[in-house]
């Protein structure tokens, strides 16, 4: 007759054990343990009421003392147990010792090494069972159902439990303010809700929500002030841990307006990011706390989260703009201030303040000069300098990056800037080099080549709409196919990406050879996908349906153009040279830029 594996009846025994340790109001469900739950659990009070929580529990039995307090588990258990609406347990008995032990699967989870595939719990005389075990279980199921609901008016009275009257008022003295102008924190209210319970030391302040979260701050000053700050900061970081982002912004704009510091510059940076929905006020408390002092990674992330957030288009009262600049006048005489420079002028060119954005491109180069040397960086400069329609110092900045990295897309840079400055004569052997590559790119310098003749001929200036729009209605008036084209390319490369255009380019491309038809697909089906090819196909109905075979050329040369994009890399400065692999290599330098003209 076969005999029953023991490991079946230690593992039978913990949860026996279990259901008698329990209060006898709960009532245990057991679940198939196939898939890491042996018992659902819902809480009942002492005189029966149904209270709605319930919790899962993982049993784990063992024979052997020296492992009672040790349990091992799969990565992925632990992550099943933590997916379920409601929270579980690990829960160890010891068959030798009669000892009995749990830890929430979130808490187990969380201590587990990254990619772990087994975790061995270890589990300490905290967590080892007695009698006040049911009502913490019974206190942080409620509590994390709250936590999971998030409602808006949860309150959470701040309570420390005084050992004696001067305690009392030394606690008073220090949560007083606190609690009086943030009323959901004031026990004397009423403790409903989720309670915070503080313990003090004459060196240190510890904040705790039952066995949820617990947070500690070393205060080595019995100065009240910097003990309330040490409270709010702390109660603050709890907020923002739980997810309760309007309660830390209602701390954090306390310590603003009272004024205090943070213990520590982790803390300054949580709270300072709590009003990022009010830039103005995030960099208020980030100067408060000094958190530009000195320019970190703290400090940096700060900055990065802030400029993403930041919608006053660098306007000299940008809370960016206040940050980046407190930053810089913090560095000493002689530091390099280069990054922080180029950075600010990134996020001013981000908001199209050219200007301010040029000074801080010209402070960063002038800083380190091996910026000039960089040709991502000249490549941003002269697409700054573009952009602020200052074609000639563009050119120079372009001219600069094609010495440092002749490609076919810097060329192209070089001569637009070389167009738009009124010299088109120069920009036309720029564009030879350029057009010579099979690429969309080689398309728009072949197109180019013949818009700077056109130009040199007309007289007319690539940079003036109106001028452009006249020529057009003159040469049209005149029935010249030819310089109806060139004029309205001309106000298409003006515009770069309006749909439109690019739909009447197409249509006008007809009356030139087929490399200028195909030379315009390529660029209007990189500029606007198929958008202008569909509005042409939309407008010009009754020229395409008197000839069906114009309509079959052009969709094979749309779908093989496209075909030939989507083999298309975006031009990226110094890849191909290797300087991005040097920069990142000595400097730790990444470079995201992908924008087309920077």
């Amino acid at each position: 007759m076969p005999l029953r594996p023991d490991s079946h009846r230690v593992a039978e025994a913990a949860v026996q054990k279990f259901e008698a340790l329990k209060p006898r109001e709960w009532i245990c469900r057991a679940k198939s343990s196939d898939y890491g739950v042996d018992l659902e659990v819902e809480i009942f009070t002492p005189d029966g009421r149904d209270t709605g929580l319930t919790f899962n529990v993982q049993s784990k039995g063992t024979a052997k003392e020296k492992l009672e307090k040790s349990v091992p588990i799969s990565f992925e258990t632990l992550k099943y147990l933590c997916k379920f609406d409601v929270p579980a347990i690990i829960f160890r008995h010891s068959e030798a010792t009669g000892n009995s032990y749990w830890m929430w699967a979130d808490e187990a989870l969380a201590k587990a090494a990254p990619r772990a595939k087994k975790v061995a719990i270890k589990f300490s005389q905290s967590n080892l069972w007695n009698a006040s075990t049911p009502a913490r279980l019974e206190t942080s199921v409620r509590y994390r159902r709250m936590i999971k609901e998030r409602e808006r008016l949860t309150r959470f009275p701040i309570c420390f439990e005084a050992t004696s009257a001067e305690k009392e008022i030394e606690f008073s003295a220090i949560s007083g303010d606190l609690t009086a102008s943030v009323p959901f924190l004031d026990a004397h209210r009423g403790r409903d809700g989720i309670q915070i319970s503080v313990e003090m030391t004459p060196s240190s302040i510890a904040v705790a929500v039952a066995d949820i979260a617990v947070l500690k701050e070393n205060v080595p000053s019995l100065d009240n002030g910097a003990r309330t700050a040490a409270l709010a900061y702390l109660v603050l970081k709890l907020f923002v841990d739980l997810r309760f982002d309007a309660h830390a912004e209602r701390v954090a704009d306390f310590c603003l307006r009272r004024e205090l510091p943070a213990p520590s510059r982790l803390l300054a940076t949580d709270a300072s990011m709590t009003l990022l929905d009010n830039p103005k006020s995030a960099v208020d408390l980030a100067l408060l706390n000094e958190l530009h002092k000195p320019s970190d990674w703290l400090a940096l992330l700060f900055a990065s989260i802030l400029r993403s957030n930041s919608d006053t288009f660098g306007r000299s009262s940008d809370p960016v703009v206040r940050f980046y600049r407190a930053m810089i006048n913090a560095k000493k005489t002689g530091e390099d201030d280069a990054s922080l420079r180029y950075t600010l002028g990134n996020y001013l060119r981000s908001k199209r303040a050219y200007p301010g954005a040029v000074r801080e491109y010209n402070a960063a180069r002038k800083a380190d000069p091996t910026y000039m040397e960089r040709s991502y960086f000249l490549k941003e400069l002269g697409g700054l300098l573009f952009m602020w329609r200052r074609f000639r110092c563009a050119a120079k900045a372009y001219e600069r990056l094609v010495s440092q990295e002749d490609t076919p897309s810097a060329r192209l840079l070089y001569g637009d800037a070389l167009i738009y400055s009124g010299n088109p004569l120069a920009a036309k052997p720029v564009y030879a080099v350029a057009a010579e590559e099979a690429s969309s790119t080689g398309a728009e310098a072949y197109l180019k080549i013949g818009l700077s003749g056109w130009l040199l001929e007309s007289g007319a200036s690539a940079t003036d709409h109106a001028v452009l729009v006249a020529v057009r209605q003159r040469e049209q008036e005149r029935e010249n196919a030819a310089g109806v084209f060139w004029a309205h390319l001309a106000i298409t490369f003006l515009f770069e990406d309006d749909v439109e255009c690019w739909a009447d380019a197409i249509f006008l491309s007809f009356h030139k050879s087929e490399l200028y038809l195909e030379a315009v697909l390529l660029c209007a089906l990189k500029r606007c996908g198929v958008a202008a090819f569909l509005l042409m196909k939309s407008r010009r109905t009754a020229l395409l349906v008197a000839d069906p075979s114009i309509l079959a050329t052009l969709e094979e040369l749309v779908a093989a153009s496209i075909a030939a994009i989507r083999q298309e890399s975006t031009y990226v400065p110094g890849l191909i040279s290797g300087e991005i692999d040097k920069l990142y290599e000595e400097r730790g330098i990444i470079r995201m830029e992908r924008d087309l003209r920077f």
